[in-house]
């Protein structure tokens, strides 16, 4: 479970007296942990945060945090709001946006922008993500070291899961084209259409996600992901005809060797 504080403030217009505030709410949000598959727990979170923008947890979150320091000393409020909203959860994750332009501050560039959350007693880390200009920043507090086992790669498991689920697609292309016939229903060939445009469909947006993601490989190269969405491309596999076949053998034997006496002289 992750507790993530949503930001309720209203956006004022711009060339408005900015005023300095702090209305959040924090958020309960599953992680999809039992999900087996890096694409599906990809489409599992994406799904918890859609759910998350449509509901009303947040809000009734903030009302029960104001009854608490309205109506109870701040001590008590302070433990209870400790143990009904953060309890629950094991890491804290914080999401801010920050200047989209440099800054300057003392007559100096901002080259910069950091943010450390220490996490509450009852998390393990807190992890605080910040964009400043066209970077995004991510800041780790743990409260004990972590465990010994490597953490995975996360998008050479995606790509490997992606190119098997590719594979798997065009197979089942060819599958409905080779069984699709002149003789078959127009309710068969809708179905048809219908499924392989679903698909298509499905890894279309699949590949615009990873587009915006990159990969630092070994070595300090950064690769991004579309030359992968160019190496993963449907493409239909081509058939080579025995007679190509033949002749490129024939012609690589007569390259690799010398051709005999006797055949020279009869070439003559």
């Amino acid at each position: 479970m992750v507790a993530t504080p949503v930001d309720l403030r209203h956006h004022e217009a711009a060339g408005g007296d900015a005023r300095l505030a702090n209305t959040f709410s924090l958020s309960h949000v599953p992680l999809p942990t039992r999900t087996e598959g890096a694409v599906p727990r990809l489409w599992a979170a994406r799904r918890v945060m859609d759910d998350l923008k449509t509901s009303a947890d947040t809000a009734v979150s903030r009302l029960l945090t104001r009854a608490f320091y309205t109506l109870l000393p701040a001590s008590w409020a302070h433990r209870l709001a400790q143990r009904s909203l953060l309890l629950p959860s094991t890491v804290l994750l914080a999401n801010l946006a920050g200047p989209e332009a440099p800054i300057q501050l003392g007559g100096c560039q901002v080259r910069a922008m950091f943010t450390l959350m220490p996490p509450p007693a009852s998390a393990h880390a807190s992890i605080s993500v910040i964009t400043y200009g066209d970077t995004v920043n991510v800041c780790v507090v743990s409260r004990a070291a972590g465990g010994g086992r490597p953490a995975r790669r996360l998008l050479t498991e995606l790509r490997r899961q992606l190119q098997e689920r590719l594979s798997g697609v065009q197979s089942q292309l060819q599958a409905l084209r080779a069984t699709s016939t002149a003789d078959d229903s127009e309710q068969e060939l809708c179905e048809d259409r219908q499924h392989a445009a679903r698909l298509q469909r499905e890894f279309a947006e699949l590949l615009t996600e990873l587009q915006r993601r990159r990969s630092p490989l070994g070595g300090g190269a950064v690769v991004t992901c579309e030359a992968e969405a160019a190496e993963v491309e449907l493409r239909r596999p081509k058939k080579l005809t025995v007679v190509s076949r033949q002749s490129s053998t024939s012609s690589a034997s007569s390259q690799s060797r010398p051709l005999p006496f006797g055949d020279a002289e009869d070439l003559r």
